[in-house]
């Protein structure tokens, strides 16, 4: 495994301090965010700016039921919710308090 030399750690470290603050704002935003199921929307949009605004090319769609029913892992239950991709937390498993 190649080692980093000693400017090329600095450099990064130097980076990561300059950039710490900026970073811990954007984390505090994003976790105020619900992240209960079935309110990932508003994150979801919050990250697809975000990357939108760092120049990386996001893609948005809607998935239909029709296209992956043949998949494996699609829900057989009689009641399906396709949501976007992003980690939810049912209620009740953050704290022990209850809170998410």
């Amino acid at each position: 495994m190649p080692t980093l030399s000693s400017a090329r750690r600095d450099a990064i470290l130097q980076s990561v301090d300059a950039a710490f603050e900026a970073q811990l704002q954007f984390t505090e935003a994003l976790v105020r965010f619900p992240s209960t199921r079935g309110q990932e929307g508003t994150c979801q949009d919050f990250l697809f700016e975000a990357y939108r605004a760092r120049g990386y090319s996001v893609d948005r769609w809607r998935i239909e039921a029709d296209d992956i029913a043949h998949h494996p892992g699609f829900p057989r239950s009689p009641t399906i919710t396709i949501r976007p991709l992003t980690w939810s937390q049912p209620t009740g498993l953050g704290s022990k308090s209850g809170d998410p």
